[in-house]
């Protein structure tokens, strides 16, 4: 924790100094200008426009966004995340999940389910992935060779990386290149591959990030070295995303937009009732996830979970408490935030990429209420019923938001937290369950639906 808050500070001081990293000039191009004919193994996938993230994990929702786009299919990043099931969808982690040691529930994003969108998008996904038994450089022929074999027939390659790896990032921020190869760590994060040159060994792409966290131009089809794009690969942390290679075909016209949702519709009200077999029918393994609660059922043993008792309220204060630690690491953050965005007005927050002030599974969880309640405020001129269960998705979003500032004030005061303000704070979560529970309920019984 002390290591981090020192970290934090040292990037601070030097932000000020000239950064050795390779400059957005050299590796941001208008490759049209160049002469084809030169470029024997090369190829531009024409047609691909950029799009930034909305949210700060919402890279492989734009991403497949940016290719649907590109394929043609008239949709929207709220309509795919009404299709996951987004603001319906929490589950309360069962056994053998490191959430369920903290108490914390898990948002839709925790357990996405892509099967609805392919079938109400007209499109079929196609995961490959290289074999990660053979050597390093085995892999990344296999894959390399993956990612050309697409973009040469014209199909955009979504692939996870490492973020902090990329120029799109980087050159935003002109820090010594030893803060991010050594300080930063590494992450998790999808892009659009859209173009390659083996001639001058460069990669183009589309990075959501960019324009999220700082200017578009940055992410808009940028080009870097083939060899900084190996170490973004290698360097992403989850084995099972590692040198994969994302790709969507179209199948067949979308649905119209009103059977699209009357379809989702039905099956998302079954998901916020808790039921199993609709998580199931749109993907999801329920079986990998041993005494797991959702929908509604989740929130009530949240509610369980700050009613008094030893085995409830007492265990999750002790557990918010623990988690937390001191607090003093949320407060240095805090302060040190607000210093740099004073010094630094004009830019984007370093703290940002460095996941500092990462969201809470809460923060989470009420994030996707208000993206879901803009989807039906929008799609309400079709029928205005819509606008009551828009209206009620608001206030679930309103109450979600007291249950993350109440948990923020566990993680900022950690065990300086007295037992009274902890106790207060257990009743004003239990109370707003209770309300969310009470709107959910609302929203099952019958409203909605074209």
């Amino acid at each position: 924790m002390k290591k981090r808050i020192i970290i934090s500070i040292l990037i601070i001081l030097l932000l000020s100094i000239n950064s050795n990293s390779v400059s957005s000039d050299n590796l941001n191009y208008n490759f049209h200008n160049k002469n084809l004919t030169d470029l024997p193994n090369y190829h531009y996938i024409h047609g691909l426009n950029y799009t930034h993230q909305i949210e700060n994990y919402f890279c492989y929702l734009t991403s497949y966004y940016m290719i649907f786009d590109y394929m043609g299919i008239n949709t929207s990043i709220e309509e795919i995340i009404y299709y996951y099931g987004m603001g319906y969808s929490i589950y309360y982690p069962g056994e053998n999940d490191a959430n369920l040691k903290q108490r914390l529930p898990v948002c839709g994003r925790g357990i996405s389910m892509n099967k609805l969108v392919g079938q109400n998008l007209g499109v079929k996904q196609n995961v490959w992935a290289a074999d990660l038994s053979n050597s390093g450089e085995e892999i990344w022929q296999q894959y390399w060779n993956k990612v050309k074999e697409n973009i040469s027939n014209d199909i955009p390659v979504c692939t996870v990386i490492d973020p902090l790896s990329l120029p799109s990032l980087r050159d935003q921020f002109k820090m010594p290149a030893f803060i991010w190869d050594v300080i930063m760590g590494e992450g998790v994060h999808f892009i659009v591959l859209t173009a390659y040159n083996e001639s001058n060994q460069t990669v183009c792409y589309n990075d959501p990030n960019a324009g999220h966290y700082g200017k578009d131009c940055f992410g808009d089809h940028a080009w870097m070295d083939i060899e900084q794009f190996k170490t973004a690969c290698r360097d992403e942390v989850d084995p099972s995303l590692r040198y994969s290679v994302i790709t969507w075909k179209k199948i067949s016209e979308r649905l119209p937009v009103q059977d699209a949702f009357n379809y989702t519709h039905k099956i998302n009200l079954e998901k916020l009732k808790g039921n199993h077999t609709a998580y199931e029918l749109c993907g999801l393994n329920v079986s990998q996830r041993p005494n797991a609660l959702f929908g509604i059922d989740a929130a009530k043993r949240l509610k369980q979970n700050y009613e008094k008792g030893i085995d409830n309220r007492v265990k999750t204060i002790k557990l918010y408490k623990k988690y937390a630690k001191l607090g003093f690491y949320y407060k240095a953050i805090h302060k040190m935030q607000t210093l740099f965005e004073e010094i630094y007005p004009n830019n984007p927050s370093i703290f940002d990429i460095l996941n500092v002030s990462e969201m809470t599974n809460f923060e989470n969880i009420l994030m996707e209420k208000k993206h879901m309640a803009k989807y039906l405020t929008e799609i309400s001129v079709y029928n205005a019923s819509l606008k009551k269960e828009a209206d009620l998705f608001k206030q679930d979003a309103e109450n979600w938001t007291i249950i993350s500032d109440c948990y923020k004030e566990f993680l900022n005061k950690g065990f300086f937290l007295s037992l009274t303000r902890a106790n207060y704070l257990m009743n004003k979560m239990e109370s707003t369950m209770k309300n969310i529970i009470s709107i959910e309920e609302s929203i099952i019984n019958g409203l909605g639906g074209f």
